[in-house]
């Protein structure tokens, strides 16, 4: 991975000298800068456990099978410098997998569904995916969508539940 100033901290980038200067003085000058800045490190929330190297090796096989099923990476649903932290694509997603996965099965293949099931490699779900589905069937689920709309934390979850339970419900 190339590092580029956006993943640089604060810090660094005021540190890295931008003109030539005598390698004592830029010492020195990063020394004082260095001193003048506060140190602010937030404390990691400790895990209800410790997963095993199984467990997440099984998870980040899961996690990019959704990202490539959604044509997205792994920072748009989490906070890459702390993948615990639940953003609002998190709860959207979260909801997806609770009211989808295991509940409707393949149309053509009669397995479960998957993100991939109706999503193909996009963000926004192909409409013919949805009709071999069944808009009945999609239909039904707005009320879940409704329900998980109301228990998310972050306006834009809500926001995004309620567009898609009304979505479903406008499915003819």
């Amino acid at each position: 991975m190339t590092r580029t100033p956006a993943h640089r901290s604060p810090a660094a980038t005021l540190l890295r000298p931008r003109a030539r200067l005598a390698p004592g003085l830029t010492l020195a000058l990063s020394l004082s800068l260095a001193a003048a800045l506060p140190v602010t490190l937030a404390p990691r929330p400790a895990p209800a456990h410790e997963l095993s190297k199984a467990e997440l090796k099984e998870i980040k096989k899961v996690m990019k099978t959704w990202a490539k099923a959604l044509g997205v990476k792994c920072g748009f649903c989490h906070n890459i410098r702390n993948f615990k932290e639940w953003t609002a694509h998190r709860e959207v997603a979260h909801a997806m997998k609770s009211v989808f996965l295991g509940k409707l099965k393949h149309p053509e293949a009669g397995k479960p569904m998957v993100c991939g099931t109706c999503h193909l490699g996009d963000l926004k779900p192909d409409p013919a995916a949805l009709s071999k589905i069944g808009h009945s069937k999609l239909k039904a689920l707005a009320p879940a969508f409704k329900a998980a709309a109301g228990k998310a934390k972050h306006a834009k979850a809500q926001a995004e539940l309620k567009e898609i339970a009304e979505h479903l419900e406008a499915l003819k």
